[in-house]
């Protein structure tokens, strides 16, 4: 049964490859590549290896709550935990190899042990129908934050919470800050249906400046309370939250960019979930922030071309 999980996955993963052509698949490959010298690189210190797990664990617990095959395959599948434990050590093994590599037995077994402890977790509330007061304080507009905060609420809030609470503690506020930001870029995996594009009435280059404006606006609200009270414990440190909020902010431009470059109405696009997984990697590979700021601008242009066809009664 595992077995042919896996091979059902290989499959998928080779159709997102035929998807991304040769050129972007070469680019993916070079960029896992610089991944893996990162990591091992992170990995030799054992201080800098504890925050590596901690990351990769809150990651994994964000696509494990988020996942929509989870219905499918608890239906279908008796021993489905036994599914998500092996694709999760799949993804946990360059992580193990590297500790492995400089003998921090220790975090392995953390890794391995948080795996496990991520498994049996889910959200018991029927998310579909979750209308809190903090969806409502939404603008309407912002339909992508009313929908991911209905999905994740109940990661965003107690983390955010959580955050408040410890931020006496320097690495409080920042690890709360990446933790809500990775669950931020999920926001923008899917594209709105034509009807909700076309409702805003306006032209592609309004339109972008619009969106990117207004989504920026609500991140900036969520962040500013965090940022304060590191202040006020750490204000010598100010600059650490400050180019934290720095790369969160470039990666949601990057995210809302991205989404418009290949939008396709009501659908998800192999293309976009590569080069938004390539943002979030920057969470984790400082170096490609500047290979973000260059892909956005690019996107931008890219943006209004593929949106001009929906919107250029508008113009």
């Amino acid at each position: 049964m595992i077995k042919s999980f896996l091979q059902i996955r290989l499959i998928q993963t080779k159709r997102i490859a035929d998807q991304l052509g040769l050129p972007r698949a070469m680019l993916l490959i070079g960029l896992l590549v610089l991944a893996g010298f990162f990591l091992f690189y992170f990995a030799k210190d054992s201080a800098k290896a504890t925050y590596v797990t901690i990351f990769f664990l809150g990651a994994l617990l964000v696509l494990h709550l988020n996942r929509p095959d989870r219905f499918f395959l608890q239906t279908h599948f008796d021993r489905y935990k036994e599914l998500f434990f092996a694709e999760y050590l799949v993804f946990g093994l360059p992580f193990a190899a590297a500790f492995l590599f400089y003998e921090h037995f220790l975090h392995t077994a953390v890794l391995i042990a948080g795996i496990i402890a991520i498994l049996p977790l889910k959200l018991k509330l029927q998310q579909n129908t979750l209308n809190t007061a903090l969806q409502r304080l939404l603008p309407d507009h912002c339909f992508e934050w009313k929908s991911g905060v209905r999905r994740s609420f109940f990661l965003i809030i107690p983390a955010w919470i959580l955050g408040l609470s410890f931020s006496f503690l320097v690495g409080s506020i920042p690890v709360t800050m990446v933790f809500i930001g990775i669950i931020v870029t999920t926001f923008y995996e899917r594209s709105e249906p034509l009807q909700m594009l076309l409702a805003f009435e306006t032209k592609p280059e309004l339109f972008l400046k619009q969106k990117a404006g207004n989504h920026l606006l609500v991140f900036m609200v969520l962040m500013l309370p965090l940022f304060l009270a590191f202040l006020v414990f750490h204000a010598s440190l100010w600059y650490i939250p400050g180019i934290i909020f720095v790369v969160l902010t470039s990666i949601l431009l990057y995210a809302i960019f991205t989404k418009y470059a290949f939008y396709i109405p009501n659908s998800k696009s192999g293309a976009a979930g590569f080069f938004q997984a390539l943002g979030a990697a920057a969470l984790f590979l400082p170096v490609l922030i500047p290979l973000l700021w260059l892909l956005t601008i690019r996107f931008y242009f890219k943006s209004i071309k593929q949106l001009n066809p929906y919107l250029h009664d508008f113009d």
